[in-house]
């Protein structure tokens, strides 16, 4: 039945490259963030959310399954062989070319189609571009290098999202994050005083389960006063 299944999926791979990578990266972004909220639920919303693993899977579908088919085709068209020489050149047009714009290509779809403003996209790409691109170096780099020395061609996407299922779950959880720029004005309190009309935004960021809480305080000086 598995070479059954095999075959099927060479076969579909053959006579419809784009649309059988594109089901296959969405089917693993399904998994890594049905992982993601197992493992990391949301404080506010701790049940299993089906409508964010689709759009997720969608946004896959739509955006990072085509766009992965068209740019290792190019790459391997570009670079033929498994010298060194091609090999590194595909491994660093992938990490400061590709992921850049494939990650934020996917913040900004995510946050269009929840019904945000192109603004709270822009926000959410400052707040989370760093620590995926962080994450991307501790995971792809040696991962690309296999892919590029020993992976097929027709069998790249497949492979990629194999390993993308441990990608997916970090990248799913981080990708449902919340914007924490620019929150609503609050009082600083300090001992012995106290700064008001205080801006206190904490976006809390995770490298790989490790959270990191940033605090930006702007306090307008005609409207402070310490005792």
């Amino acid at each position: 039945m598995l070479r059954t299944i095999w075959n099927g999926y060479k076969g579909a791979l053959h006579s419809r490259p784009l649309i059988t990578k594109s089901l296959t990266s969405a089917t693993t972004m399904a998994f890594g963030d049905v992982i993601a909220q197992r493992l990391f639920p949301e404080p506010d919303s701790p049940e299993y959310s089906i409508e964010r693993t689709a759009r997720l899977s969608f946004i896959d579908l739509a955006w990072s399954g085509p766009i992965m088919h068209f740019w290792y085709t190019f790459l391997d068209n570009s670079f033929t062989g498994i010298s060194k020489r091609a090999i590194t050149a595909k491994m660093l047009l992938d990490q400061f070319i590709f992921t850049p714009t494939i990650i934020g290509g996917f913040f900004v779809s995510n946050a269009l189609i929840e019904g945000k403003t192109l603004g709270h996209a822009v926000d959410k790409i400052r707040q989370d571009m760093i620590p995926a691109l962080v994450g991307n170096v501790v995971l792809w780099p040696a991962a690309m290098w296999i892919n590029f020395r020993f992976i097929p061609h027709q069998y790249s996407v497949l492979y990629i999202s194999g390993v993308a299922i441990i990608w997916n779950t970090y990248f799913a959880w981080l990708s449902s994050t919340k914007v924490r720029l620019n929150q609503p004005s609050q009082v600083l309190a300090l001992p012995g005083g106290s700064i008001t009309n205080a801006e206190i935004a904490i976006p809390t960021t995770a490298v790989l389960g490790a959270s990191t809480p940033i605090v930006q305080a702007a306090a307008d000086d005609d409207s402070a006063s310490l005792d």
